[in-house]
């Protein structure tokens, strides 16, 4: 949140099911699916995660949640500036 966005991204995510976090990142992913964020470092003591998009253009984008190199989750990021 918020979405849409202008420069800054908050992501919540817990814990899925059962599974715990292993060595989790985030991407962000262009509409033509070339990889325009990536984030590998990411505390696994929160939940709770913020990230700077300033730089990238306006558009829709795809967010993946990793863990484990294994894809945990998906949503959609509207950036507006």
């Amino acid at each position: 949140y918020p979405v849409p966005t202008t420069d800054v991204l908050t992501i919540d995510w817990g814990f899925v099911g059962d599974q715990e976090w292993h060595e989790p990142y985030v991407r962000l992913l262009d509409m033509a699916g070339r990889v325009v964020f990536e984030n590998h470092h990411i505390s696994t003591s929160s939940t709770h995660w913020t990230f700077g998009l300033g730089d990238l253009s306006d558009g829709i984008y795809q967010l993946e949640m990793r863990s484990n190199q294994e894809l945990i989750g998906t949503t959609s990021v509207i950036i507006g500036h």
